[in-house]
C-alpha cells in the first residue's frame, strides 16, 4: 500500500524559537547571532509505504518533504528553505 499526503503544520512561537532560535548565552558560546522566531506553519508533502512480506513480516517506510517558513530558514542555526527526513522499518509480529 502507498499513500500520498499533504500536511500543514503549526509550530507555536515558543516552540520554533526553542528549536531555531538563539539565545543571548548561545551567542557568547558560539559564532551565530541572536534571533528569535515566531509561530510558523509548515507545509509539507508525505509519501508512505506498507508492504507485508509474510504472515510476521512487514515492511514501513515514510518520505516527508517539508518547505520551512521565512521565520525558520532565516535562523542562523537552519541551513536551507526545505527539510527532507525519512524513515524505514521492519516490524514483526508474534
Amino acid at each position: 500500500m502507498i499513500n500520498l499526503g499533504a500536511e500543514l503544520e503549526y509550530l507555536s512561537a515558543d516552540y520554533a524559537d526553542y528549536y531555531f532560535g538563539v539565545d543571548a548565552d548561545e551567542q557568547n558560546n558560539s559564532v551565530y547571532f541572536q534571533y528569535e522566531a515566531g509561530s510558523v506553519l509548515p507545509l509539507g508533502v508525505t509519501l508512505g509505504g506498507y508492504y507485508q512480506i509474510n504472515k510476521q513480516w512487514n515492511m514501513v517506510a515514510n518520505l516527508r518533504w517539508q518547505s520551512l517558513p521565512s521565520d525558520v530558514k532565516n535562523s542562523p542555526i537552519a541551513d536551507g528553505s526545505v527539510a527532507v527526513n525519512g524513515f524505514f522499518g521492519l516490524l514483526y509480529a508474534f
